[in-house]
């Protein structure tokens, strides 16, 4: 199992976590990049129903992120369930919450608006079983 150190985006328990960046305390990553329990402690795991809170890193500063997560009812931009992080000064990173509501396999995708207005392409992971594509 990897650390869970120059991803994209790191899940954390707790707000203050994903804001500070301590990978001691986000979830176990697998090669792929998929958040795993395995390995943790028996009272921190990955479940649905459960706030978690997502820090998103950039390359350069940036103002916003959007972030589609997966789980809407289709991945258009009318049925997608998505975030966006509005950020008050550009920064290199966002942080959010959000709550997984079934035992699926979800391949969020992320984009970064950057200091000069342009949105990034979609990022996403490239696990073979991603269909986002």
């Amino acid at each position: 199992m990897a650390a869970p150190t120059n991803y994209v985006l790191t899940v954390y328990k707790t707000e203050a976590a994903a804001i500070t960046g301590d990978t001691s305390t986000a979830f176990a990553v697998d090669t792929d990049g998929k958040i795993n329990t395995a390995g943790q402690a028996a009272t921190y795991g990955f479940w649905i129903h459960e706030k978690y809170f997502y820090r998103i890193e950039a390359n350069e500063p940036v103002t916003e992120f959007y972030i589609d997560w997966d789980d809407g009812e289709d991945n258009s931009p009318e049925k997608a369930n998505y975030s966006l992080i509005n950020l008050e000064s550009p920064q290199f990173f966002g942080v959010t919450p959000h709550i997984y509501t079934s035992h699926e396999r979800f391949f969020p995708k992320i984009r970064a608006k950057s200091v000069e207005g342009y949105w990034s392409k979609y990022y996403t992971t490239g696990n073979t079983d991603n269909t986002f594509g």
